[in-house]
């Protein structure tokens, strides 16, 4: 019986698991960041693992999967990530408050107790920048174009 293993990508997921006639588990990862960096991590894995990109083999972008995706009519998903990902942008903090306003009440919050508790060494969870003052400029554009 083959193993298998998938791994959900940030914009197609999940990626469909790959399987084949012989042993070795076969990973398929989807999106160009996920192969560079997996490709450059050689040696790493544990034996008798074999990782594919078959959208990067395909020559697929970020754009060309969205473009795939809206062609099925589909919705394209938002990437993946914890709601709280300090690697979040502001279109995906904003989009968290317009779909997930508890959500981002409790980022809010969290961010808040951070700076009480004396957080100096960045701004706030997105760290150059805090998404309370990015909220609160938000809804104070809302007003105001209101």
């Amino acid at each position: 019986m083959p193993r298998l293993a998938a791994r959900a990508n940030t914009l197609l997921h999940p990626v469909v698991p790959v399987m084949l006639d012989h042993e070795p588990v076969v990973v398929a990862y989807g999106g160009p960041k996920d192969a560079k960096r997996i490709r450059n991590a050689t040696g790493k894995w544990p034996p008798g693992h074999r990782y594919e990109y078959p959208l990067v083999d395909w020559g697929w972008d970020r754009q060309r999967c969205e473009n795939e995706i809206r062609a099925t009519g589909l919705p394209v998903p938002v990437k993946s990530a914890c709601f709280i990902c300090a690697a979040s942008q502001e279109a995906e903090v904003a989009w968290l408050q317009d779909h997930h306003p508890d959500l981002a009440a409790v980022a809010v919050t969290m961010e808040e107790r951070a700076h009480a508790r004396g957080l100096r060494t960045v701004q706030g969870l997105g760290r150059r920048w805090a998404w309370t003052k990015f909220l609160q400029e938000r809804a104070a554009q809302a007003v105001r174009a209101a």
